[in-house]
């Protein structure tokens, strides 16, 4: 069943959006990430400031229920760390999302011993996706300053991280370009510091643009969702119709 959940009041964010990137389940917990860049003109949005839980709570049909508070001094947290002052967040904060050197977060992973992994669509780091864990996630919902840990360089080659979700053992990322223009592709990574991600060479994802991917439950398959808000019909993008003439396109794969 399809339903929606008015979040609007327990986000704080009622007139603004709120740019929801991504999501990770630890237990029945799921935990949800803004992308914390600016819009494309470059303004601030604190709105896009949030880390969040909703809880699974099971039952004859399953129901999902807000937790403890957003937490909303991330950006802040990335600023001041001292392991990340080499790669210039509060530079990059300044900027626009999507400009060379912008901060957007678009990837959320869950590790098996409870962390959370964040993944970085921009800035890169000498050209390198940035991952950066973040240690107490409980905590951070429960009111409590984040805990970062070391962060985590990816050779992608060139590309930042749209989407990252643990699938059995190892991670699947799909890295695309930091701006609007690029090409997209699938990696594999043990979630090793030391160990470099593995290009699947075996998947053509052709003209598609994936920002995220899920593991298909019950199988060794993943599925890629597509975003093709750009692609134009007519003389017009796809996230400027009609909504019920708005489309994007999905590829299952197997790992």
């Amino acid at each position: 069943a399809i339903a929606s959940i008015e979040l609007s009041r327990f986000l704080d964010a009622r007139a603004a959006e709120v740019d929801i990137e991504g999501a990770a389940s630890i237990g029945s917990r799921i935990y949800w990430i803004s992308s914390h860049g600016r819009n494309s003109k470059g303004k601030a949005v604190p709105a896009r400031h949030r880390i969040f839980a909703m809880e699974l709570r099971a039952g004859p049909t399953a129901v999902l229920e807000p937790v403890g508070t957003p937490y909303t001094s991330l950006l802040r947290d990335l600023e001041t760390s001292e392991a990340l002052k080499p790669y210039r967040l509060d530079a990059a904060a300044r900027l626009p999302a999507e400009a060379a050197g912008g901060l957007n977060i678009e990837g959320l992973a869950a590790t098996p011993d409870g962390r959370l992994l964040i993944g970085f669509r921009n800035p890169l780091a000498a050209q390198r996706a940035l991952v950066v864990p973040l240690e107490n996630p409980a905590d951070v919902v429960a009111g409590k300053r984040a805990r970062l840990g070391a962060p985590i360089v990816l050779d992608l080659d060139g590309r930042g991280i749209r989407s990252i979700e643990l699938v059995g053992t190892a991670y699947e990322i799909v890295a695309g370009p930091p701006a609007h223009h690029g090409r997209f592709a699938l990696y594999r990574w043990s979630g090793a510091a030391a160990d470099a991600p593995v290009l699947a060479t075996d998947v053509d994802l052709g003209e598609l643009r994936p920002v995220a991917l899920f593991a298909v439950p019950s199988t060794p398959r993943v599925q890629l969702l597509s975003d093709d808000g750009g692609i134009e019909e007519d003389g017009k993008a796809c996230r400027k119709r009609a909504a019920r003439r708005q489309t994007f396109r999905s590829l299952t794969v197997g790992r």
